[in-house]
């Protein structure tokens, strides 16, 4: 019995000897690891000491700009050009940095940002999707100054910048308004430019930030159109322009100068963008195509004259939602409706003439509706941009629902529909 005793004892012993050790270092286990990394981005975010300006770009389209502020107990504030209103209303929010399949930055509770992937406020979008924007994002890339996210859900690109200073943070805004503003100092809606000895039309939507190059190439006229973001007194191209003997990433140094012309910046080489009376080439079917069906087309800010939008005041009539164009809305006309919510209250009546010239002619008939005696003057003065033009509208199809209306006669008064 002594000796059964003895080689159990033994056994054990030499099990005990060959065992291995179970002990990790905590920081050599995957969630240790994974935490750390989370804390890294942590810190970033939150070691900016002046913030982020950041840009948000939906998979529905457009640029929108932000500013961000994290701190270490999970919360951010934040400014976005969405709507004006927030440029300068701090909004805070809860933000989290989690793992799904990577490391992710979670906006949490609801703020400025979910508002372009909330279905049921328009921003731009539509209604039941929104932006096809997004709230949650993962990390792509990041250096010192620079982070690159996507969404999880619809692929949104964020991208956040560390600002250098006070400054820089607090005039973001700003810039951006002012960018805009150099541009509205040219009275017509075409504008050309010279780069490389070729001379290009730009098409600038400060309200979409879109940018679209027309230039006349082996005998046809060739476009390209990319979304933009603005640093600083900079127009930056989210899809730089390859014009096979350059490459425009950017049109920098921005501003106005008092000849009449916007002075900027092409790879170092200063060109002058400059006012022009009538498009490069004119796509005599898009006036056709504008007035073919019956169909509801929106304006939210009226004609623009010599480069000031809403200039007829339309939206100092409280309540509008926008100004409403139906296309054969009868046998005989045109309805240029004044819109509060879903209804359509009063407004001009007008008939197209779409003529050989691929112009488009109005003539105005009278208003529909019993107008408020305040905002009369508004709808007979819309109206009669609509009748007052006797060489007609180019129709400038921007996009595939999205049409532009300019005066032939000197290219100053506009309008868009979309």
């Amino acid at each position: 019995m002594k000796k059964i005793l003895l080689s159990i004892l033994a056994f054990s012993l030499l099990l005990g000897a060959c065992k291995k050790d179970d002990t990790v270092n905590p920081e050599d286990k995957p969630d240790a690891k994974l935490i750390k990394v989370l804390d890294d981005y942590k810190s970033q975010l939150t070691g900016a000491e002046f913030g982020w300006k950041a840009y948000l770009m939906p998979d529905g389209g457009g640029v929108y700009s932000f500013l961000f502020k994290f701190d270490e107990n999970e919360r951010v504030q934040m400014l976005s050009d969405i709507n004006p209103s927030f440029e300068d209303a701090p909004f805070e929010s809860s933000y989290r940095l989690k793992a799904i399949q990577r490391p992710s930055l979670f906006f949490d509770t609801y703020s400025y940002i979910h508002l372009l992937a909330d279905p049921d406020i328009q921003n731009n979008g539509l209604f039941g999707t929104g932006q096809y924007s997004d709230f949650e994002f993962s990390f792509v890339s990041t250096k010192e100054d620079t982070i690159t996210l996507e969404g999880n859900y619809n692929h949104s690109k964020l991208l956040l910048i560390k600002a250098k200073s006070q400054d820089e943070f607090d005039d973001f805004m700003g810039n951006i308004q002012a960018v805009a503003g150099n541009f509205t100092k040219l009275r017509t809606y075409f504008k050309r430019m010279t780069v490389n000895g070729i001379e290009y039309e730009l098409n600038i939507n400060p309200a979409q930030k879109v940018i679209t190059f027309a230039y006349s190439k082996e005998g046809s006229i060739k476009n390209h159109s990319s979304f933009f973001y603005v640093d600083g007194n900079s127009i930056v191209l989210t899809d730089p322009f390859d014009t096979g003997g350059t490459t425009i990433n950017s049109l920098s140094g921005i501003s106005y100068n008092s000849s009449g012309f916007v002075s900027a910046s092409v790879n170092g080489a200063t060109v002058q963008i400059v006012e022009a009376i009538q498009p490069m080439s004119y796509d005599l079917s898009a006036a056709s195509r504008f007035n073919a069906v019956r169909k509801q087309y929106i304006s939210y800010d009226g004609f623009t004259r010599d480069g000031n939008p809403d200039s007829y005041n339309i939206k100092s009539i409280p309540g509008l939602s926008f100004l409403l164009l139906w296309t054969k809305y009868n046998s005989s006309y045109d309805l240029a409706g004044f819109t509060f919510g879903n209804s359509i209250r009063y407004g001009p009546a007008v008939t197209p003439l779409v003529k050989s010239d691929g112009k488009v002619y109005y003539t105005f008939l009278g208003t529909l509706g019993t107008i408020p005696a305040a905002y009369r003057s508004i709808v007979l003065n819309t109206g009669n941009a609509f009748g007052e033009e006797q060489s007609g509208f180019y129709v400038i199809q921007v996009s595939n629902s999205t049409y532009d209306l300019v005066s032939a006669d000197d290219a100053r008064k506009w309008i868009r529909f979309e």
